[in-house]
């Protein structure tokens, strides 16, 4: 076998991956994401005879990141066989890398360039966790069946959650599971009146419905959000533009390059862009102003909740639950990324109610529900 990384146990390997099979594989997301370290997987071939802290140590002084150095670290730290110590600089490089990841994100932006610095991001932040100091917060965990799932609501005494595959919706009650077919949803918004709203980021419009019927709320692009404001229907397109459906009047456009994630609450429109690193985009419906918030220590913000006097909110890239107050000052954090107990692996919705927190993982198809803090 050929020399693997500086601490591998070949003996404890399940999966060996060429280097040039490592960096050549398909840019998709579905897949690109699902070896991490300490998975038992490790890389052969690499062509670098230097420690890994020199190469953390170059990309900390780059001023853009060289593929090359993203790609041979990534497959270094694969097959790390042991926790990154100490953790300081080695999360520096993960906020950098996070930097670059939403740089990327933009319409014009690098997608292999993103996904690679993505990866990085992972392969440290899973080397760095400190998932032990939070599986006490931990009420109840289990996979969802599907793939790749987005989003997660209890409503209408059901359970219903979003599948990157097909089908794309799943509803679960004490009876049984049902599954639909929507196109490609992102987002899941229960109504006032009952129905719940399938929105996404990448199909075009949205579906309205109860489980029974299904109604197609057209737009000539995606839409993330359907809400209802005031007794009216208004959604949220992908562009941050705001709608009234009907009569159907646009009504305002926030300054964001896209929308990823959205909610509403209580009269205010909280946008998620993903390449609008450490901030989020808030829209007053009463005033029709809107305002750019940071939210600093998250840096990727997936998606927000709200407790009785504070937002939750999560990082996609940090794998945590940050609580803040409703100045958004920041108050504390739970739970790490990785597999195991305690951890979140790109954690992209969350939902909290009078009793518990819950929040979806997209990479291990997991809900975890963990108490108020």
């Amino acid at each position: 076998m050929e020399r693997l990384t500086h601490t591998q146990d070949v003996k404890r390997l399940k999966q060996v991956i060429p280097f040039k099979l490592f960096i050549n594989q398909d840019q998709n997301s579905l897949s690109w994401y699902d070896v991490m370290p300490l998975d038992g997987a490790a890389v052969s071939g690499i062509p670098y005879q230097h420690s890994i802290y020199h190469l953390r140590d170059k990309l900390l002084k780059a001023q853009q990141p060289d593929p090359n150095d993203l790609n041979i670290l990534a497959a270094l730290l694969l097959g790390q066989g042991d926790r990154l110590h100490p953790p300081d600089l080695w999360s520096k490089l993960a906020e950098l890398l996070s930097l670059w990841m939403a740089n990327e994100l933009t319409g014009n932006g690098n997608r292999l360039l993103r996904m690679q610095a993505a990866r990085l991001n992972y392969y440290i932040e899973a080397l760095i966790s400190n998932s032990e100091d939070y599986q006490n917060s931990i009420l109840a965990e289990h996979n969802l069946p599907g793939s790749k799932p987005w989003d997660y609501v209890e409503h209408q005494e059901s359970s219903w959650w979003i599948s990157s595959g097909s089908p794309s919706l799943y509803r679960q009650n004490q009876q049984d599971i049902q599954t639909w077919h929507l196109a490609l949803p992102t987002q899941l918004d229960p109504l006032p009146d009952g129905r719940l709203a399938v929105g996404s980021i990448y199909s075009h419009g949205a579906m309205l419905g109860n489980g029974h019927n299904w109604q197609r709320l057209e737009h000539s692009e995606p839409v993330p959000l359907v809400f209802q404001h005031e007794k009216h229907l208004y959604f949220l397109d992908h562009f941050g533009r705001i709608w009234r459906d009907s009569p159907r009047e646009y009504i305002l456009s926030a300054a964001c390059r896209q929308v990823h994630f959205a909610r509403y609450s209580d009269g205010r429109v909280y946008c998620l862009d993903n390449s609008d690193y450490g901030h989020i985009t808030i829209i007053e419906m009463g005033t029709k102003s809107y305002r750019r918030q940071s939210v600093l220590p998250v840096r990727v913000c997936n998606d927000i909740t709200f407790g009785v006097s504070c937002y939750y909110l999560i990082d996609k890239q940090q794998g945590s639950v940050f609580k803040f107050d409703h100045s958004f000052i920041f108050l504390s954090r739970v739970l790490s990324f990785g597999r195991g107990k305690g951890c979140l692996l790109d954690p992209v919705a969350i939902h909290a109610d009078s009793e518990k927190i819950s929040i979806v993982s997209w990479l291990s198809n997991k809900l975890t529900t963990i108490g108020l803090f």
